[in-house]
């Protein structure tokens, strides 16, 4: 099957948390900030009677240091010098994500989550693109991207032990609405969909799992009566298919 769906940005070997950031914000942030420490020490060491198992004097230096960007972006460094093996350790990254926002626009990139509702999208981390616009009370959101990421290596002896291949999960869906913080209509679609393992050597079917496809519809109404009582509903449908 192809997928029906293209995943719209992929970071690779990149990790940073990002928040959503107001560009009016970032101007008037610093755009380069840098604090740390460094620690040095020395020993001394002599014996009477025994043979001694250590050098006389050792010393040794130690540090951390953060690397700020625009008072968001955080980079964390440390190291360690001294007779034994020196230590450098610095950021490994994974996931990168940026949410920057003007006014009503908000653009997600990379791993990002977004929620639509709690009975469809909620909160789940994807790798792809968002929108989120907000003009006045039109209210409109929209995400594609990928949902798993899918593990195709397939060792019978392994997964006995770790279990069976996992698919690539791909998935889009959309909320638009009328209304405000307050009070508010919004009507969700969503759609997540399997892929194919591409295995060289694939098991037998019953060792694999099952590819699943799901479709949800959903409403989310809120009406404020009176601070601070309100009315709220939130109910949605889902289509689930198995292979």
């Amino acid at each position: 099957m192809k997928n029906l769906i293209c995943v719209l940005l992929a970071w690779l070997g990149l990790w940073a948390h990002g928040h959503g950031q107001d560009i009016e914000q970032l101007k008037e942030a610093d755009p380069f900030q840098l604090t740390g420490s460094i620690r040095l020490g020395a020993q001394y060491y002599q014996v009477d009677g025994i043979p001694p198992r250590a050098n006389p004097f050792m010393w040794n230096a130690s540090g951390r240091a953060e690397i700020r960007l625009y008072e968001e972006f955080r980079l964390p460094f440390s190291f360690t010098v001294g007779r034994h093996r020196p230590e450098l350790r610095y950021p490994v990254f994974n996931q990168f994500g940026v949410s920057p926002s003007y006014k009503w626009l908000t653009v997600h990139a990379g791993h990002r989550n977004m929620q639509f509702s709690r009975y469809t999208l909620n909160n789940h981390t994807f790798l792809g693109a968002g929108l989120e616009l907000t003009p006045g009370k039109f209210r409109f959101a929209a995400m594609a991207g990928q949902l798993q990421r899918g593990i195709r290596e397939y060792d019978e002896a392994v997964d006995l032990f770790f279990g069976a291949p996992v698919y690539n999960r791909l998935g889009y869906g959309f909320k638009l609405g009328l209304g405000s913080a307050k009070s508010y209509v919004d009507l969700i679609y969503f759609h997540a969909r399997d892929g194919e393992l591409g295995l060289d050597n694939p098991p037998v079917d019953s060792l694999l799992p099952r590819r699943a496809e799901n479709t949800v519809l959903g409403i989310n109404w809120r009406q404020q009566i009176a601070d601070p009582l309100s009315f709220e509903l939130e109910a949605a449908l889902s289509g689930y298919n198995r292979d």
